[in-house]
């Protein structure tokens, strides 16, 4: 992946992430714990990859 390509994915998950976590701030959405569950382990798996990437962006930065 160029080094673009990275920069955009990671804009892109950073823009998800930030909507997950303004929904698990809803005090509703924890009234159906199938829903926050699932909100929860999409942004754990969404950080995980963000995390892949930052380190390949820094690598290929240098």
């Amino acid at each position: 992946m160029r080094l673009e390509q990275i920069e955009q994915r990671i804009s892109e998950l950073e823009q998800t992430v930030g909507q997950i976590d303004t929904e698990l701030a809803d005090p509703d959405v924890w009234r159906d714990i199938d829903r926050a569950n699932s909100l929860t382990e999409k942004r754990d798996a969404l950080r995980a990859e963000l995390s892949e990437l930052e380190t390949e962006w820094l690598r290929k930065a240098e």
